[in-house]
């Protein structure tokens, strides 16, 4: 970053310095100089944080800044982006093949910036079994397209919760051998309950109202006999 200038008289001079970064973006400084000068160019680095809405880090998005790509997000939802000049940028990223949609920022120092994409909702799936009771522990799995991109199960309370990008969804359930399946359209935070015929469980096994009746039905022969 050096250039020398030999053989200058000793007086003052009017110096322009102009750099263009590889986002498009340029960084000038005009100065006055007589001597040997470090000119500091606004030209910082800065690290983007993408948050969901809910605040959980967007893991392996592929994030862009001015369409320049910066590489994955990390864990924590990280990527840097080096030598960006002061000014206004448009980031961008694509995470679960969806395009996410951010605010700009604006950068005028090396520092950590936040961002939330608008288009990314919670989908909340409820189980409840015949009785209306919770069920803990149902599997449900998310696909679009036939790619799966989401495997959770339900608390106490029979829900879970994913963040995803606005789109349509399958979304089945299971719970041993009861399966529930719905499709969802995710344009803002959606609720979608899911009913299964589980009566009753006994010994960890799950079963209907008639499975429940003959069951007792066979217990009163077995006694009876």
């Amino acid at each position: 970053g050096t250039l020398l200038f030999e053989k200058m008289p000793s007086i003052s001079y009017r110096l322009t310095a102009e750099w263009v970064s590889r986002y498009g973006s340029k960084a000038v400084v005009k100065t006055t100089v007589t001597e040997d000068t470090v000119i500091v160019m606004p030209v910082y680095d800065v690290v983007l944080r993408l948050l969901s809405p809910s605040g959980r880090p967007l893991k392996n998005a592929d994030a862009y800044l001015q369409g320049v790509y910066l590489g994955k997000t990390d864990a924590n939802g990280e990527v840097s982006a080096s030598q960006v000049p002061q000014g206004n940028y448009t980031v961008s990223a694509k995470w679960l093949d969806s395009d996410l949609v951010f605010q700009k920022i604006e950068v005028a120092t090396s520092r950590e910036i936040t961002v939330t994409p608008s288009n990314v909702h919670c989908l909340t799936i409820m189980v409840k079994g015949a009785q209306g009771q919770a069920l803990e522990g149902a599997g449900v799995v998310i696909t679009r397209d036939g790619f799966e991109l989401a495997r959770v199960l339900t608390d106490k309370g029979g829900n879970a919760q994913v963040e995803l990008p606005d789109g349509e969804y399958a979304v089945e359930v299971s719970y041993g051998q009861f399966i529930g399946r719905k499709q969802v359209s995710l344009t803002r935070d959606t609720f979608a309950r899911f009913d299964l015929d589980v009566f009753i469980e006994i010994l960890g096994v799950g079963m209907t109202l008639s499975q429940t009746i003959l069951l007792i039905l066979a217990l009163m022969i077995v006694v009876i006999a």
